[in-house]
């Protein structure tokens, strides 16, 4: 039980039950299944099952397969091979808030001045596209010429944030001559954002391949489609109803392709609900119940702006009449995560300093939740 003075020269296949005051040159061979009490100057090349319970300045040659209740004095200087197996607590913060923009109409007198340099200082931290209702041609005074159109195309392509835009009873149907005014609203208008703004779309835009004025995105789980939904001179029923009967098919399609991804159907037009569209609207409505889904439907209105809720007394659709002409644009903020929607007329808005005269506006806004 007592060590020898002096280390013999051969190992002991049995460890002395007393350790010596001084470590030998070698490890052991043997493992004794309990850490010593004071550290080794030498790291050992096999771990030990259980962790130290005193920290060392060296660290092991051979990495540990079990994790350390405490962590190390200094970062490791090689990265771990796979990544961790538990999600943090604390997720990733999001942004389920869309704001946007929504406008029409001839803009004149003081609303026009300055549109261009209006439209290329347009805040993108204050919408991240612009719907256009249509409606920009003044039949009374122009015949619907080829120059209508692309003057718009040069005029609003000036926007900092894309602009989706809507066929108008104005650009089509009420021109003397509808066939050749459609002809040249697809000819330079139709795919209008994808001309102008490809590169700046976050989100893929689906058109529809039997009529022009339709298409669909899916954003931050709102299903947006705008519809080729007009008003005015009526040159062939049968021919609309075929194609609100197609555009309604169409919707159909769209919100049963992402139904599981949406909290919210927002519809953009340019006509409102009226007995001459009750075609269109009351299937939609009806359509709506299947989905499920909260409805918004935008359209165009020579009225004050105004956003009426549970229409037709269902309380899932709303209704956003937009007074168009009129700058700056509508803003319009919908929050999928609380439910609710809100409008602002132009609070939301600094005109930039210019030598031009600046229009009176009133600023309004109104807010809509649902329970």
């Amino acid at each position: 039980n007592i060590p020898t003075s002096i280390p013999s020269s051969l190992l002991s296949n049995i460890p002395t039950s007393i350790p010596s005051h001084e470590p030998s040159s070698l490890p052991s061979i043997i493992s004794t299944g309990k850490p010593s009490s004071l550290p080794s100057n030498i790291p050992t090349r096999i771990p030990s099952h259980a962790p130290s319970s005193l920290s060392s300045n060296i660290p092991s040659t051979i990495p540990t397969t079990s994790i350390s209740g405490h962590p190390s004095s200094s970062p490791s200087l090689i990265p771990s091979q796979s990544p961790t197996l538990h999600p943090s607590y604390q997720p990733s913060a999001s942004t389920p808030i869309t704001t946007f923009f929504v406008t029409g109409g001839i803009f004149e007198g003081a609303d026009r001045i300055g549109l261009e340099k209006r439209l290329e200082t347009l805040p993108t931290s204050d919408g991240e596209w612009l719907f256009h209702l249509g409606d920009f041609n003044n039949v009374s005074l122009h015949d619907c010429p080829a120059s209508t159109y692309t003057d718009f195309s040069n005029l609003f392509n000036h926007s900092s944030v894309p602009v989706y835009l809507l066929p108008g009873d104005s650009e089509w149907n009420n021109c003397a001559n509808p066939t050749s005014a459609w002809e040249n609203w697809v000819t330079y208008l139709s795919k209008y954002d994808a001309q102008h703004w490809n590169n700046a779309l976050d989100h893929t835009v689906k058109r529809d391949t039997h009529n022009a004025g339709n298409f669909a995105f899916l954003h931050r789980k709102v299903q947006y489609i705008g519809i080729n939904l007009v008003g005015g001179i009526v040159h062939n029923q049968t021919e609309r109803e075929k194609r609100h009967e197609g555009t309604l098919r169409w919707v159909e399609e769209e919100v049963a392709r992402n139904v599981d991804d949406i909290e919210l159907v927002v519809i953009v037009g340019n006509a409102e609900p009226s007995d001459d569209n009750g075609d269109f609207f009351k299937p939609l409505f009806t359509a709506d119940d299947r989905w499920g889904k909260k409805l918004l439907y935008i359209h165009e209105s020579n009225e004050r702006s105004q956003l009426r809720r549970h229409f037709d007394g269902d309380k899932h659709i709303l209704m956003l009449g937009v007074e168009v002409g009129l700058w700056p644009p509508l803003q319009v903020q919908v929050d999928v995560m609380k439910g609710g929607l809100k409008i602002d007329r132009s609070k939301w808005y600094t005109e930039p300093p210019s030598k031009s005269p600046t229009p009176s506006i009133s600023p309004t806004e109104d807010t809509a939740k649902e329970p």
